[in-house]
């Protein structure tokens, strides 16, 4: 059975996202000292961990990466996931000493499939073509058998990108060959809440688009996972439960998110920073799952949206 454990990094970011959850400005921020990292990696190794996943802020702009990665492969950490912009990637010198440094699982964040929008997203000109570029480097690599696990996309779903998800995963389908995408709703925490014109949509709008979404996956043999969205909202679609991202990362896994700036648990910072259960919540089959919806959508949007999952 997988064991996984996923290290925060420190806020350190290459991007000024739009949507980002953290409003910290980025000449302030900080990253998490490797020594913590490397004593939190032997801690866990010998609780028998075997999967660990790196995530920020970003984790290709921290400091001699290779390095954390191969002395967690020195312990016994079967693979490496890295939670990632990608725009590193566009340095093929880089790319391959990480890539030799371990078992690496790559989670690519990509937003939009074109350059405007993309570049708009994040604030970085130039970022998508350094995202493709780096795309095709690992798309390469991977054909060459030098990295042997899938590589994912990652997106967050907001008000600009929600109609145009069919031709994104489609783009990147047919030009990357990428079969597995994750899709996560726009969380209104940190700057996407000075953003409000990409958090501003009904989940009921983004539902027929997700339906279309997922019969274009079905024709072409895509992976898709939804996080970040009520159950109840996505029961609406058919055989849900195989897209509910949350449901899938429970199976045959036990998994631990620990931010070591603050040694707490990630889990449970969703409800303190902004999810609630509302009354009807208690009588859906999901009440001990479901983080529930944010504060800010009930008060922007209602809850009459939010309809309890019944057994069948």
């Amino acid at each position: 059975m997988e064991k996984e454990i996923q290290i925060y990094i420190g806020k350190v970011c290459n991007n000024l996202c739009k949507f980002c959850i953290d409003d910290e400005p980025l000449k302030d921020r900080k990253f998490i000292p490797p020594s913590s990292i490397k004593r939190t990696l032997k801690e866990y190794a010998k609780k028998n961990y075997n999967v660990v996943g790196f995530f920020g802020g970003e984790v290709t702009v921290y400091p001699r990466l290779e390095d954390m990665i191969g002395y967690a492969s020195s312990l016994g950490y079967k693979r490496i996931n890295l939670v990632s912009n990608g725009r590193r990637y566009s340095d093929i010198g880089f790319l391959t000493r990480i890539v030799n440094a371990g078992n690496i699982r790559f989670y690519f964040s990509v937003h939009s499939h074109q350059e405007h929008l993309e570049d708009h997203l994040t604030s970085v000109k130039g970022g998508f073509r350094e995202k493709i570029k780096g795309l095709y480097h690992l798309h390469r690599l991977q054909r060459a058998g030098l990295i042997r696990e899938r590589i994912f996309l990652n997106l967050v779903i907001n008000k600009l990108n929600y109609r145009s998800l069919p031709q994104i995963i489609l783009f990147y389908f047919r030009n990357f060959g990428i079969r597995d995408f994750r899709f996560r709703c726009i969380r209104p925490l940190g700057r996407a809440l000075h953003n409000t014109g990409l958090l501003n949509f009904r989940y009921a709008a983004l539902l027929p688009h997700l339906r279309r979404t997922i019969r274009t996956a079905e024709r072409s043999g895509i992976n898709i996972n939804v996080d970040g969205i009520p159950y109840c909202v996505l029961s609406e679609i058919n055989g849900y439960q195989e897209y509910v991202g949350e449901f899938k990362d429970g199976l045959g896994k036990e998994k631990q998110e620990i931010d070591l700036s603050s040694r707490s648990f990630l889990p449970r910072r969703n409800r303190e920073r902004g999810r609630i259960k509302i009354k009807s919540c208690r009588k859906c089959i999901y009440y001990a799952s479901c983080e529930g919806p944010w504060k800010y959508y009930i008060k922007t949007f209602g809850s009459e949206e939010f309809k309890p999952v019944r057994e069948p």
